[in-house]
């Protein structure tokens, strides 16, 4: 019998619209608060300061089970979340890897111990290693502040224990911070952070003239060079794969730097996410997401809302008529007609892709 990572991956095959399996990965919004006010963010907008519930939590609990990885954040600042301790303790026996994405500015013993303990992923975001950008970018953060967290993290994951506890600095780069990626690096190696991701700020209308592909050159230039640095001090790098008309062959360097958390992570969760030379997404299939308000959608682009779960149970929207229409798709890169900045700039090293001959590699 099919494990339901395997038989999900078999209707992603067979492009079923209506499914027997459920999704290995969830995303639980623990709140929509956050404390900073960043410019390339739309938090203010998109979200109602709403807390993920219990009585929400005990709704999607009993499918926690089939998830190979729970990312317990979307828009909000998840260690503001007055549920996300329980929520973490309630799952201990789930064998999935819990994530969480926080902008690294509030952070204690008590916490820092909890995600050591249940073995939390923990994306800590930045743009900037330099006191002025970061705290311009980063409205009502302290650099310092931010760097002392940093610093707590890194000496914690040297003496974790826990080998699923994971520290990962990810950055949003624009056309004007490419200067800062190799800052960042070198900001890593200080502190002992072994894992970079670098993505690409989002290809929306009102971030055009900062999006990366005004100079897809100096875009290439600048993670090169971040490669090669990254190489040298031995840290784990990522960054996008392709970049306007220009695909990097080497942009990562997973294969040669293994972490711990790697015997733990889905072998499957990136293979699938959107795919920059093939149009392809196994989102609809792989993933869901659930909004503090209860709303379903099936990616961080939160712009389709499949259904919610105080109106519906998780099994009825999981194959209700907005989930097959999203599943029957042909091109993603124009999903439901509107442009993905996920299929744009997707990064992952283990993604299953063929590149185009329209593209040029570098």
């Amino acid at each position: 019998m099919l494990s339901n990572t395997k038989l999900n991956i078999q209707e992603i095959a067979e492009k079923k619209k209506i499914l027997n399996s459920y999704p290995f990965k969830f995303y639980l919004e623990s709140t929509q608060k956050c404390n900073l006010n960043c410019i390339m963010c739309d938090h203010k907008s998109c979200s109602e300061d709403k807390e993920f519930s219990i009585e929400l939590f005990e709704k999607i609990k009993p499918y926690l089970k089939y998830a190979e990885e729970v990312d317990f954040y979307l828009l909000g600042e998840p260690t503001l979340s007055k549920n996300l301790s329980k929520f973490l303790k309630e799952t201990e026996k789930c064998s999935f890897v819990p994530k969480i994405f926080t902008n690294g500015t509030i952070l204690n013993k008590k916490l820092l111990n909890l995600f050591d303990k249940r073995g939390v992923f923990v994306n800590i975001s930045m743009e900037s290693a330099d006191k002025d950008i970061y705290e311009l970018i980063r409205n009502g953060a302290s650099f310092e502040k931010f760097k002392k967290n940093v610093k707590m993290y890194a000496d914690k994951y040297k003496h974790r224990n826990n080998d699923r506890f994971h520290i990962r600095l990810s950055c949003t780069v624009a056309i004007d911070t490419l200067p800062e990626v190799l800052n960042i690096i070198e900001f890593a190696h200080d502190l002992g952070i072994k894992d970079l991701f670098f993505g690409a700020i989002d290809s929306e209308p009102k971030y055009m003239n900062r999006n990366l592909s005004c100079d897809p050159e100096k875009t290439v230039f600048y993670f090169k060079k971040a490669k090669e640095l990254a190489d040298k001090y031995k840290i784990r790098f990522s960054c996008p794969r392709k970049i306007g008309n220009l695909v990097i062959k080497e942009n990562n360097n997973w294969k040669n730097f293994k972490l711990p958390i790697d015997k733990y992570s889905s072998e499957y969760a990136e293979a699938f996410n959107p795919n920059p030379l093939t149009k392809d997404c196994g989102y609809p299939w792989i993933q869901t997401i659930i909004r503090a308000n209860g709303d379903v959608c099936s990616c961080c682009q939160r712009r389709f809302v499949l259904g919610n779960l105080f109106k519906s149970s998780f099994d009825e929207i999981w194959n209700g008529d907005s989930y097959q229409k999203l599943r029957a798709q042909e091109n993603f890169r124009k999903c439901y007609g509107v442009g993905c900045n996920m299929i744009n700039y997707s990064i992952w090293p283990h993604q299953i892709s063929r590149d185009t001959k329209m593209e040029k590699k570098i």
